[in-house]
This record gives C-alpha cells, sequence and structure tokens, in this order.
C-alpha cells in the first residue's frame, strides 16, 4: 500500500513539472545584455559630452582664478619707436617740455631707445637733454620691468644766472597693473654727480613718476609729479619742475 501511494505521489509532481506549474526561463531565451553598440550614443560622443559639461566648468574656475592672464599694459616709448619715430609732449603750470624717441639702432645699440628732448620754462630755462635706455628686462615681480640708462644735459638757466652740463646714470621701472584697461605704474630717476657735472651746479637730480593708459590705440596719456632740480655751487637749488605734469605720448 505504501509503495502504491509514494509511486502516485511521484506520478503527480512528474505531471506538475510536465505542465508549467513551476515558472522556469524558457532554455531557448538569452538575457539581453545592453552594450555600448546598443546605446544611441556612441562611445566616444558620450565621452565627449561629459568632456563638454566638464568643459564650462574649468574655464569659469580659470577665469576666477585669473589662471595663465597677463595685464594689458599700455605701449612703452621703445615699443613705440619700434613702429616709427615716436613725441612725447608734457607740461604742466610753468613749463613745457618734448621729447623725441627713436631706436637706438642709430646709435649702435641695437637692443636700446634714444631720446632727444628740450624743456622750456616760464622762467626762461631751456634744458637740452639726450638719452639711450636699455630694453626693459621682467623682474621676479610678474607684470613689473627695469631698463637702465643715461641722459645727458645742456641747461642755459636764468635765475641764478647758469650753464650746467650733467651725465646722469638711470632706470626705469614699470608695473602694468592688472586691469583689462591698459593702465600701468612708472618711474624714472636719473642723478647727476659731482664729477659728471660740469659749470654752475654740483649735482642733477631729476625724477618723474607717473600713471600712463592707452586712451585711444597708439596713444598713450599719463598725468604724474615731477622733481628736476639743480643743486648750485652757492648752495642754492634751482627747482626747474616740482610739480604735477599731464601729457602724452604718440607715433608720427
Amino acid at each position: 500500500m505504501n509503495a502504491v501511494r509514494m509511486i502516485t505521489l511521484l506520478g503527480a509532481a512528474l505531471l506538475t513539472m510536465g505542465s508549467g506549474g513551476i515558472a522556469k526561463a524558457p532554455s531557448n531565451e538569452t538575457a539581453v545584455v545592453h552594450t555600448p553598440e546598443t546605446l544611441d550614443v556612441e562611445p566616444s560622443a558620450a565621452a565627449e559630452a561629459v568632456d563638454q559639461e566638464r568643459e564650462p566648468r574649468i574655464a569659469t574656475a580659470a577665469s576666477d582664478n585669473h589662471v595663465g592672464e597677463v595685464a594689458p599694459v599700455p605701449p612703452t616709448a621703445a615699443e613705440m619707436a619700434e613702429q616709427g619715430p615716436a613725441i612725447e609732449v608734457s607740461l604742466s603750470d610753468d613749463y613745457i617740455q618734448g621729447r623725441y624717441y627713436t631706436g637706438g639702432g642709430l646709435l649702435g645699440f641695437d637692443e636700446a631707445t634714444g631720446h632727444v628732448g628740450a624743456y622750456f620754462s616760464d622762467n626762461r630755462d631751456f634744458i637740452g637733454n639726450v638719452g639711450l635706455m636699455s630694453d626693459r628686462v621682467p623682474l621676479f615681480i610678474p607684470g613689473l620691468t627695469l631698463s637702465v640708462g643715461a641722459r645727458g644735459y645742456v641747461a642755459l638757466l636764468s635765475d641764478p644766472d647758469d650753464d650746467v652740463v650733467g651725465l646722469a646714470p638711470g632706470v626705469e621701472g614699470r608695473f602694468g597693473l592688472p586691469y583689462d584697461f591698459p593702465i600701468a605704474l612708472v618711474g624714472n630717476v636719473f642723478y647727476s654727480p659731482d664729477i659728471l657735472t660740469l659749470g654752475d651746479a654740483e649735482n642733477i637730480i631729476d625724477i618723474d613718476a607717473r600713471v600712463e593708459a592707452e586712451v585711444i590705440p597708439d596713444i598713450v596719456g599719463f598725468i604724474g609729479i615731477r622733481e628736476f632740480r639743480f643743486d648750485s655751487d652757492e648752495g642754492k637749488d634751482k627747482k626747474a619742475a616740482n610739480e604735477i605734469q599731464v601729457g602724452a605720448r604718440f607715433n608720427l
């Protein structure tokens, strides 16, 4: 009896399996795996899309941090002289001065800029000057450059009635300010000691500090202060200039 019952239960189990009572995946079907080839976007296109999304953020970060940016600066007298002769005119309440810049090649110096100028004051002082400055050399501070040279003076002073000739070594520094507008701080100093000064003076000092800006293309305007002094043998200083000046520089 038990044997018959066991056979009956085993047959029932086989019939249930054959009729699909237990869910099975069909043997002739395979799982679908989505590969890059089945996607609408090619692998390279997908990578480019990711890169395009990243690029604006990278550009924005670089802009915020000013990475690799170089501040524009107004052209120097040397740079303008490379395009052709340049003229600079400066004036104040008491004097006017003109200066002509040209390449140093005329004097045998290819990496320098020469200039010649004339100064005339309302006190009837007349001062001629000629000079030579080297090309600018960048320093350890970004935007800061330095050039060296010398300037010669021939002065006919009215009060006191002195005639002075001097040779003054000098330096000029320039710093481009970090703005979109081309603007720079410029300062120079020339000093002629007693040994290099002839006539009725012991020494000459010429200091010029200014702010330069390229107001329109190829025209640089400036405003600053000028200290120009002759120390006479009699202990009296002749201040040819000690005041605010304005001016402009441009090519002919």
